[in-house]
């Protein structure tokens, strides 16, 4: 541990009392050639908003004087979300920060922030605060684009607390709407603008390659592996040797196959089933060993670390793995020899394991079977049929332990939301041709019920053995968001009644999910129930998985594209081959507790790009239907307007400012738009008819109105001063127009 880890850790334990500096030294028994040194590291503390320093020169954590340190998020309103460091022993939900209190912080910028000891806490509202410093700059390069105003090109950025910046003249020569690369050469404050140089031109802002690069630029994603990686793939075999074969398990007579996707380059998982006479099943999950190939703290390790996962974008992959290893020697191509880490499972009528092995082994897939070709096979097409006759039997056996499999989760209590994912569709030239929802079926089904069981018994095996390990958890929600689901449920007569919110069951929450199947508003209540769900996370604790209703869970299927089930591969094999020694278990926990972290907030900027890069292909799509008229689906009400969802797949805003029938208010409590003249009122999951208005790739944005709504907005009710005045303003105007009369006749008669 670092010394400056080891001062901050010892000023935030429970009986640390406050000390000076110099009391501090004494304390810790630093000697005096090392003072200079432990003054500098509590600097940096203090800089960095971890510690403060009372009046009398007292070290205290800072989350015990209101302040606390985390990670900036900006949100396309520009107002911000705070993530509270992990060091922090208080709350950890998020902190927002209105757009005034930003301060100049940008997107993923470390800051200290101050509580707002007036704000009231409320039910669903999160703690708010203030930007006090902008301790670390997440990254002095920023996208965007450059526009024209007043004659002037500027740098309008993507997400930043800005509107624009100064182009230096040292900048390359750009064009009016190119997306481009900025250096910041001055970050703003109050006294000053933002100042960059253009260093990269990336496109045309209406292009969708170039829209993509510019939110994976945006969200940080390493691109091009390291030298050293790229020269430990070329010394990586790309064929399986005998030799390898002959200490594994040899599955290559099994009738083993692949089901993924139809693009699809990266086969991790295979699968075959047994079905015994007395009615019990073998089933054989099979994954790619990558941890054979990539050994620990290697260069392929290191640079898969930092990547945490694959990235899926409409028009490319950023894999984990460099793709010599990813869709060669480590996917389970057809009938290709390939290393695996192979699990056995024994399970009973019922669902349930009642014996499992796991072991190093090899296969060779005798099919690479799409979804389409696994659901036409059950749907009884016969070319499908005659075409896999080997493995029909195989696959009617595999729905039918996959159906007892998910009917075993459904008694555990197991949440099953159903929310539609968008798919995109590009043309031959990269264009966005179409959004539709993406069609799962029984296909889906299949595997997914059996990656979740796999999952669960290696969870389970190394809770047994002590492992240092990677849990997949998902904690039960707060009693707090359990009343606030309770109260908006309530809105919709739909029953939630528990004695005791602390002990709510995943069965409670799918009964409600179950109660609202095939109705109007069933996408956006499934929405406030998940919103109502604590976040899942990796870590190295086993807290269980409240949504799956599993007290055992991690992610052991895709050590291709996730790091956590690359690390638990390694941990694996080595308890597996020669046991895990107690120096070695103190160093992998240590480092667990790191890798977890850093695959949690991997995660999250995959999700953040997968759904800004939709986002843009969406708008892209879109535009063509600017001025048409489409039936919606309020998904969420709020103080600024409504967003509303298109089939499924394409949601945008009603902004307050399009309301333009009358003056409408926001009744959060009945999440609903009220009009006060007319008394019209738009609530979560009413239908309406929406009009497009504007689709904007560039801001990642479309706005609809309300297509019935054809008068002048009401005014905004005035306050009592201000009739007050308007009054005062009237008794004189028809004071001057009495003089004037008076005057004008006065005038006549004397003439």
């Amino acid at each position: 541990m670092e010394r400056k880890e080891k001062i901050y850790k010892y000023i935030c334990h429970e009986s640390y009392k406050p000390l000076t500096i110099k009391e501090l030294a004494v304390v810790l028994d630093v000697p005096k050639s090392d003072y200079t040194k432990l003054l500098s590291l509590v600097e940096e503390l203090l800089d960095e908003g971890k510690i403060v320093q009372s009046k009398k020169g007292r070290l205290k954590k800072a989350s015990s004087q209101n302040i606390i340190y985390g990670t900036l998020r900006l949100t396309k309103t520009k107002n911000a979300f705070v993530t509270p460091d992990a060091s922090f022993d208080g709350e950890n939900e998020d902190i927002f920060i209105d757009r005034a209190n930003v301060n100049f912080a940008f997107d993923g910028d470390t800051v200290s922030v101050r509580l707002l000891r007036s704000f009231k806490r409320e039910e669903n509202k999160s703690r708010e605060g203030v930007v006090l410093k902008i301790v670390h700059r997440a990254s002095d390069e920023l996208t965007g684009t450059v526009d024209e105003t007043a004659g002037r090109m500027i740098f309008v950025p993507d997400n930043a607390s800005v509107d624009s910046g100064v182009i230096s003249k040292d900048s390359i020569n750009v064009d009016v709407h190119q997306k481009v690369v900025a250096k910041v050469l001055r970050f703003p404050d109050e006294k000053q603008a933002m100042k960059v140089r253009i260093t990269e031109i990336l496109g045309d802002d209406d292009n969708v390659a170039t829209l993509i690069e510019c939110v994976v630029r945006e969200q940080k994603i390493p691109q091009q592996f390291s030298k050293e990686s790229l020269k430990q793939t070329q010394n990586t075999p790309d064929v399986v040797s005998d030799d390898e074969i002959k200490s594994r398990v040899d599955f290559r007579s099994d009738r083993v196959i692949t089901i993924d996707g139809e693009d699809a380059r990266d086969l991790d998982d295979a699968v075959c089933v047994k079905k015994c006479d007395d009615g019990t099943y073998i089933l054989y999950v099979h994954i790619a060993d990558v941890s054979y190939y990539v050994g620990e703290n290697t260069p392929i390790d290191l640079d898969a670390y930092e990547r945490g996962t694959s990235v899926y974008l409409p028009d490319r992959v950023i894999p984990m793995l460099p793709r010599e290893l990813s869709n060669g020697i480590c996917s389970l191509n057809e009938g290709e020899n390939r290393l695996t880490m192979s699990l056995e499972m024994h399970i009973d009528k019922n669902g349930d394991v009642f014996d499992y092995k796991l072991c190093e082994g090899v296969i060779c897939s005798v099919h690479r079977m799409s979804y389409t070709l696994v659901s036409a096979m059950l749907d009884g097409d016969n070319e499908a049929l005659a075409r896999y006759e080997d493995i029909k039997e195989d696959i009617f056996n595999m729905k039918e332990l996959a159906m007892i499999l998910k009917e075993r989760r459904r008694k555990c209590g197991a949440i099953d939301f159903s929310f539609p994912e968008p798919k995109i569709v590009l043309d031959e030239n990269g264009e966005v041709s179409g959004v539709s929802v993406y069609e799962t079926g029984v296909s889906n089904e299949i595997i997914e019920q059996f990656m979740l069981l796999a999952n669960e018994t290696i969870a389970r095996y190394a809770s047994k053995k002590e492992l240092p390990f990677v849990y997949r958890v998902h904690e039960a929600p707060s009693v707090e968001k359990m009343a606030t689901l309770q109260k908006y449920l309530s809105l919709f007569d739909i029953p939630f009644s528990i004695a005791d919110m602390s002990k709510v069951e995943p069965s409670d929450i799918q009964s409600i999910v179950d109660s609202i199947k095939n109705t109007p508003k069933e996408a956006a209540i499934s929405v406030l129930c998940l919103r109502s769900m604590m976040k899942a996370r990796y870590t190295p604790e086993n807290l269980g998985h409240f949504g799956l209703a599993s007290d055992d869970y991690c992610h052991f299927t895709s050590p291709i594209r996730r790091y956590p089930d690359l690390l638990i591969h390694r941990m694996l094999r080595e308890s597996i081959k020669k046991g895990i020694t107690q120096n070695r278990k103190m160093h992998l926990t240590s480092f667990v507790e790191r890798a977890a972290l850093q695959s949690s907030e991997t995660e999250i900027r995959a999700v953040d790009a997968e759904r800004m890069a939709d986002k843009v292909c969406a708008c892209l799509y879109m535009k063509q239907f600017i001025g048409e008229e489409f039936d919606a689906l309020i998904s969420s009400v709020t103080d600024f307007g409504l967003f509303v969802e298109i089939d499924g797949c394409i949601e945008g805003l009603v902004p307050m400012a399009q309301l333009s029938d009358d003056y409408y208010v926001y009744e959060e409590e009945f999440m609903q738009l009220r009009g006060e003249k007319n008394g019209r009122v738009f609530a979560l999951g009413d239908e309406v008819r929406v009009r497009l208005i504007c689709s904007d790739a560039r801001l990642r944005r479309i706005d609809f109105e309300i297509a019935d709504m054809t008068k002048k907005r009401a005014a905004t009710p005035k306050k009592a001063s201000y009739y007050k005045a308007d009054k005062n303003k009237k008794k004189k105007e028809d004071a001057k127009k009495s003089f004037r009369k008076f005057t004008s006749k006065k005038t006549r008669r004397k003439r």
